[in-house]
């Protein structure tokens, strides 16, 4: 089984504007994500150039 891993990183922001104005969500913050995407396939499995997923 071969399998290939990537890790891609991205931040995003929002309000929240139904909350009151005091709490710290009713105006712009953000977030940070990490997303990991794994991948596998059997060799003989593969796509015709070797790759597990073009």
């Amino acid at each position: 089984m071969l399998t290939i891993t990537k890790e891609f990183h991205f931040s995003a922001s929002h309000v929240l504007d139904r909350l009151p104005s005091w709490h710290p969500c009713a105006r712009m913050h953000g977030h940070n994500y990490v997303v990991v995407l794994e991948l596998s396939a059997r060799r003989d499995g593969l796509t015709e150039e070797g790759f597990v997923r073009d």
